[in-house]
């Protein structure tokens, strides 16, 4: 043949719209004729993404094209077929409260897992400051049963006195896994994020006056669990302390600064016929859907804070090869655990 033209793919071979057409884009660039014919010399027209159909170097060419689909097509749904596993075990993400609310519970509960270069051992605990609960001595057995290399605790860095009572009946579970690490010599950290990390989170839905009352008004509510001995004597002279801490956070810097402004702030924002001085535990449990009051909103929003940036630290740990033990209240546990064995899954 001594004349070539360039001549446009037959209907059944012409784009159609995303993704095929993507595809028809892909093939028609790996087509190793597609510079020129391959009975002549004569360039092809460069093709453009934008082009409403696809130029080929000849006809002779489109038999090549067609065939490249089919083959393309093959591919592609080999691909599909292996990546519709991975997606379907992509991170599942926290327990919704929803979820969380429809079934029962009970406490203390552990969570083990092995990863590919670590391990967790995770303990879901009832708050408590009663150092003869059994689960004080049963965390210390799982304790030295598991030989941690690396620990976590919740709330802080709670101090840590010389015998177990005395740290658990003033600073609760969390502050013995700090015990256990300072006589074993166990690194370890909070997993919390840090309060200003919580504060810019919660900007956009609680003012910098309901996070100071939230704060304060539920480390009272706690207070009621302690031993009489370990329990607050100076109600005003608390409250003022905490509020110089947090004031010097970023972003709650404004008032209530002192206690008597304290007083009337939350005398206001707490809910009618209530006595802020004896908060209940109900305001600050995050389970009830809708919440029963701004509290119950606020400690949710600040618990989906908190559970994934915990998730992330100690993912991190574990993938690092340490052997880690944590413990944390149990309804954190049971909201994190689905997504936590996701992460940590060998691959």
């Amino acid at each position: 043949m001594s004349r070539r033209t360039y001549r446009r793919l037959p209907r059944s071979a012409r784009p159609v719209p995303e993704p095929s057409r993507f595809l028809h884009l892909l093939v028609w660039r790996s087509n190793p004729g597609r510079g020129h014919c391959r009975g002549g010399r004569k360039r092809a027209p460069k093709l453009r993404a934008s082009e409403a159909e696809l130029p080929m170097p000849c006809q002779a060419c489109v038999a090549l094209h067609l065939a490249a689909m089919k083959r393309a097509r093959r591919l592609l749904a080999i691909l599909t077929a292996a990546v519709t596993p991975a997606c379907a075990s992509a991170d599942p993400g926290l327990m919704s409260f929803s979820e969380y609310a429809s079934r029962s519970h009970t406490f203390p509960q552990t969570l083990q897992i092995q990863g590919a270069s670590g391990s967790l051992f995770y303990y879901g605990a009832v708050h408590t400051n009663d150092p003869a609960n059994p689960q004080i001595a049963e965390i210390q057995r799982l304790w030295q049963a598991f030989g941690p290399t690396f620990a976590f605790n919740e709330g802080g860095a709670p101090p840590v006195l010389d015998t177990v009572d005395e740290t658990v009946g003033r600073y609760g579970e969390s502050a013995l896994v700090r015990w256990l690490a300072r006589r074993d010599g166990v690194p370890v950290e909070t997993f919390e994020p840090s309060r200003a990390e919580i504060v810019a989170a919660l900007a956009d839905r609680f003012t910098p006056e309901q996070i100071k009352v939230a704060t304060i008004l539920r480390q009272l509510s706690q207070d009621s669990r302690r031993a009489e001995q370990y329990r607050v004597s100076d109600l005003d002279a608390e409250v003022g302390r905490v509020l110089a801490i947090l004031s010097r956070t970023r972003g709650l810097e404004g008032a209530p600064t002192i206690a008597i402004e304290f007083a009337t702030s939350a005398a206001r924002l707490v809910p009618p016929n209530s006595d802020w001085r004896r908060p209940p535990t109900e305001w600050f449990d995050p389970v009830p859907d809708p919440p029963a009051t701004w509290f119950n909103s606020f400690v949710r929003a600040e618990g989906d804070i908190r559970d994934e940036f915990i998730m992330q630290k100690l993912a991190q740990k574990v993938r690092d090869g340490e052997r880690v033990f944590a413990v944390i209240g149990g309804t954190h546990l049971v909201m994190q655990q689905r997504a936590l064995r996701s992460r940590l899954a060998p691959r």
